[in-house]
């Protein structure tokens, strides 16, 4: 019986050690906030990933894609509307799922940005590659300038 007690307490002494640890090693080595410089750019991507949730999929985690939550783009786009060390903001689009309600949204602040005189730009490999393309060519039209990968598609299906 006590070989047993001692087996559970070296283990209970093992894990926390080792979430001691990496704690330890995540401070040290996390990611650094980046610096900020005037004429600075921001770049988003919106894909598959994109949507309200801040939490992510198995798949992007998997994948290693990092993609902000619907909320967390538009109060970055709202901050940079009023920030003299952003000039601007470069969206990259990659089979984005947007609904009409985000559209809306994102209309508006991209709007914003560019009543307070900020570039905007965006590049879209394809709109509607096997089918419609509507929604993520309307997206990637709130931007001032807008690309097209050469071997991209562009479909549009009406709106009914």
């Amino acid at each position: 019986m006590k070989v047993i007690r001692y087996i559970f307490v070296a283990l209970a002494i093992y894990i926390v050690l080792g979430i001691i640890a990496g704690v330890a090693l995540e401070s040290v080595t996390g990611n650094p906030t980046p610096e900020i410089g005037p004429g600075s750019a921001i770049e988003f991507t919106i894909g598959p990933e994109y949507g309200e949730s801040s939490s992510p999929s198995l798949s992007s985690i998997l994948q290693g894609t990092d993609t902000l939550p619907h909320f967390s783009i538009l109060n970055t786009l709202r901050r940079a509307a009023s920030d003299d060390r952003i000039s601007g903001v470069k969206l990259h689009i990659t089979d984005a799922s947007v609904g009409f309600a985000q559209l809306q949204e994102l209309n508006d602040a991209f709007d914003a940005l560019h009543e307070a005189g900020k570039w905007s730009q965006s590049f879209i490999e394809t709109a509607g590659e096997g089918g419609s393309g509507t929604m993520a060519y309307l997206l990637a039209s709130m931007a001032q300038r807008v690309a097209v990968s050469p071997p991209g598609d562009v479909n549009f299906a009406p709106l009914s």
